[in-house]
């Protein structure tokens, strides 16, 4: 699946789906975890979340 800013996305957030808009993508950090950070806004709360936890493209 193809993402980019501004796509409006579903994703699971600690068991919960929720529905927000992609602000920012993070590149890799030089740690133990090397896997994009998307930020998703709902409209109350910024997520960071992997791409394995987006569910699907709205």
């Amino acid at each position: 699946m193809k993402l980019k800013i501004g796509d409006r996305v579903e994703f699971d957030f600690l068991g919960i789906i929720e529905v927000g808009i992609i602000e920012r993508i993070s590149p890799p950090s030089h740690g133990v975890d090397q896997e994009l950070r998307y930020f998703i806004n709902d409209g109350s709360y910024i997520y960071p979340i992997k791409v394995k936890k987006i569910k699907k493209k709205l």
